[in-house]
Formats: structure tokens, sequence, C-alpha cells
């Protein structure tokens, strides 16, 4: 796990975008970060954040201070918020809290934080709805979630590479109110190489789901907000699979007789599944997302 300048650049665009950036943070696994004291100052000050409120010193991990990049208290109370946890199964990194997130999550901590933040956690975690749950029952009202998660090209880094459909649904079908979706270009080394980001919403990537990104890695960025009517019980239907749904029962009856007639005919089904592939490549040139920035 750790944090990139492309990450740090996120936390600081969602600090200008809300004032939900302030509090007690809980990361979910203990970060250690890719960010020098001068990337803190120089991206601070592009973005107009007041840089006279980062309080900038070198990690005390004589491994970070030799290389010179900031611990992940340094950096998260640099961006904003007040008090910096972490919890993990293991205290190997030294986190504040141990827990297996397989498992429900003690009492004691729900409603206890006003944002978690999932760096590259929950993907090493069988029990992905587990996960979700205790998400839910540790922040406040008013609470965000952040994720920062792995999706294509991640093949054996955890149990998962997750879709981004999986946040944007779940959360949608709970009323969270999502405050950031996107999604990010990278290579294996974020720490130097530019983030290519997307904006993402229910939709935008269908056409890239049979052969999509080709070598680069993607990944998600993804900010939510718990309402006091947000639940984290309701099993949400892939929404891609809803909207096909929804368009079937619109279909006429002459049209569903067609389908059914072209779906009988070997001949005519190949005919029609090449002109649908060659419609899906022009519409994919059409709506892939637009490039929003490069961090």
């Amino acid at each position: 796990m750790g944090i990139a300048k492309g990450t740090f650049k996120f936390l600081l665009e969602l600090k200008t975008t809300t004032d939900k950036v302030h509090g007690k943070i809980l990361q979910l696994g203990r970060q250690c970060t890719y960010v020098t004291p001068e990337q803190m100052k120089t991206f601070t000050t592009h973005l107009n954040t007041s840089s006279q409120k980062l309080n900038i010193h070198l990690s005390f991990d004589p491994k970070l201070k030799e290389i010179g990049y900031v611990d992940d208290v340094t950096l998260f109370k640099g961006v904003g918020f007040d008090t910096v946890s972490s919890l993990d199964y293991s205290n190997y990194e030294g986190c504040s809290i141990s827990h297996d997130l397989n498992e429900p999550i003690p009492e004691k901590y729900h409603g206890k934080y006003d944002a978690i933040f999932d760096g590259g956690t929950l993907e090493h975690i069988f029990h992905f709805p587990n996960c979700l749950a205790n998400i839910h029952k540790m922040l406040k009202p008013g609470g965000i979630v952040i994720h920062a998660s792995p999706s294509h090209n991640h093949v054996d880094h955890g149990f998962y590479m997750f879709s981004p459909t999986v946040f944007y649904d779940y959360y949608q079908a709970n009323n969270y109110k999502i405050l950031k979706s996107n999604i990010f270009e990278y290579s294996r080394m974020h720490e130097r190489d530019q983030w290519t980001i997307y904006k993402y919403e229910s939709g935008a990537i269908d056409y890239l789901s049979s052969g999509g990104w080709g070598k680069k890695m993607l990944g998600i960025w993804f900010v939510a907000e718990k309402l006091s009517e947000s639940t984290c019980g309701i099993i949400p239907q892939q929404s891609r699979y809803t909207r096909i749904w929804k368009q079937g029962q619109n279909d006429s009856h002459r049209f569903k007789t067609l389908k059914t007639f072209i779906r009988k005919s070997p001949l005519l089904y190949r005919i029609a599944r090449r002109v649908n592939q060659v419609s899906n490549i022009k519409s994919f040139i059409r709506k892939r997302p637009k490039v929003i920035a490069r961090y």
C-alpha cells in the first residue's frame, strides 16, 4: 500500500470542492507515502490551498527519511485532517487498531470517524461486503469514504480487481451522496510517471468491458458521503444490466419478435453480433470518458 503524488493531488482537489476534509480520518491499512515535503508544498500552492497550514517534516521511519518522503500522519494532517488513525489485521506496520475486517467491527468504533480512507486495502480482504458494512458503521453521518482502489491489470495483486461500477452501484443503492467518481491510468512507476484522470459515471465505459485498457493499469478514485438515510445492507444489481432490463421492457412486441427470430438463426445471429460489435467500437470512440486532468 502507498500514497503516490497522484493520490495526494486527488486529496487536495477534494479539499477544494468539499468541506468534508477535516476531523478524524481512519486509514484501512497504514499507508506509506511516496510524496516529498517539496511536492506537498508545490502541489498545495498550485491548487491555491493555504500552504501555511501544512506542518511539513520528514518521516520518523528511517527508510522513508533517507529517501525523503513524508509519513502518513504528516500527509493527512497536511491536507486538513486533525487526527490520523489506521486499522489493519496485523500491527506489523504500526497500526492504531488491530482488527480483521472480515469480521464485524466492534461497537466502540461505530460512528467514530469523519473520513475513512481505503488506499488499496479492500482487494486483499476476502469478505468484501463485510468490509463495506464495517465502513458504514464506523463513519459518522456526514462523513466520507474514500476508495483509491485497483482495477484493470492488477492480476494477483489481491483477491480482487474492482470494476468502477461496484462502488458506484453499491453506494448509489444505499443512498450515499456520490462526491467524486474517477478512473485513472498509471504505470508501475506510479510515484514518478504521469497519471491520466477520467470522469466515471454509470455506463461510461461499457464499451471497454472486453479488451478494455490494454497494457496500462487502471485505478479507481471514488468518494461518497454518508447521509442520515444511508444504509449498508441493500444489495445492488449491476447498473449495466438494469439498463438492459429496462430497455427490454420498453421494446415493442415487433422488436422482441425480431430478436427472437434472429437468435434462432445461427447465420443471422453472427451477422447481428458483428454489426453490434462495429457499432460498439464507433460508440466507444465517441463516448470514451474525457480526460479531465493529468497528475
